[in-house]
Order: structure tokens, then C-alpha cells, then sequence
């Protein structure tokens, strides 16, 4: 909450100049850079842990159960 705090302040006061300096808010670019990596880390992540999941089905008698749910 400090840097909200911090961040009003120099805009009320119309320090602007110090606002983008201290806070220095990214470019466009950067943004969607940024979230694409985030979104590639998830993808990998979530089909890994789906493959060690599936991997891991029992059924109610300890029988492994495939990806499909069928009892092998």
C-alpha cells in the first residue's frame, strides 16, 4: 500500500516526472513480452503436471487408470 500511497502523492502534487522515474510504467511491448512468457511457463507447467496426474489414477481397488479412464 505504500507505493499506491507514494504514487498519489506525486500526482496530486503534479509531480509527474518523478511519478514515471519512480515508478517507471512499461511500454506496451514490454507488457504483452512479458504475459506471453508468463502464459509459455503456465502451458508447460499445467501439461506437466496433467501427464504426472494422469500417470498416478488409481481406481477404488489401487488398479492404475489411463489417461482415457480406463482400468489397465
Amino acid at each position: 500500500m505504500g507505493f499506491a500511497l507514494r504514487a498519489t502523492w506525486l500526482l496530486l502534487r503534479g509531480r509527474s516526472d518523478e511519478l514515471n522515474i519512480e515508478f517507471h510504467p512499461r511500454g506496451v511491448s514490454e507488457e504483452v513480452k512479458e504475459e506471453l512468457e508468463d502464459f509459455e511457463q503456465r502451458s508447460h507447467s499445467e501439461g506437466e503436471d496433467s501427464n504426472s496426474q494422469a500417470q498416478r489414477s488409481e481406481d477404488r481397488d489401487g488398479n492404475q487408470i489411463a489417461a482415457g479412464g480406463i482400468a489397465k
